[in-house]
């Protein structure tokens, strides 16, 4: 199981390669379902797969640009749409893309790590750098 994820391109595609075969293994069980119900099982069970430990790392865009093109190749599958629509899909949907999703959990994990008891931790949060 990952647990952090590393600057590594072998742990992003690992974890791109896991997130896959999940999506694959749902897909393969519920695609009759409809498409906000599989969009919603992605989310709940996907999307947590590639945002797994990357709160606590910096990844570089490419990195990024990895993650969102597997959750981009999920989306296009259930609803059948090029990558150049799941922007739009994702807003009608009410959905978040992963780098947003990603700032997100970054920025919470900061603002709990500052605001930690443990001194060590407040004082290594104090040299990080917000996205």
């Amino acid at each position: 199981m990952l647990i952090l994820m590393c600057y590594t391109k072998t742990k992003a595609s690992r974890c791109s390669e896991d997130n896959d075969r999940s999506f694959n293994s749902l897909y393969s069980k519920c695609y009759k379902f409809s498409e906000p119900v599989l969009l919603h099982l992605v989310s709940a069970h996907c999307k947590p797969f590639l945002l797994c430990g990357m709160e606590a790392v910096s990844p570089s865009n490419s990195e990024l640009n990895s993650l969102e093109y597997t959750y981009s190749s999920a989306i296009c599958k259930i609803f059948k749409v090029c990558h150049s629509s799941v922007a739009a899909v994702l807003q009608f949907m009410h959905e978040n893309n992963i780098k947003d999703c990603w700032l997100s959990r970054r920025l919470r994990f900061i603002q709990k790590c500052r605001s930690h008891d443990n001194n060590v931790v407040s004082f290594i949060c104090g040299f990080t750098q917000t996205p």
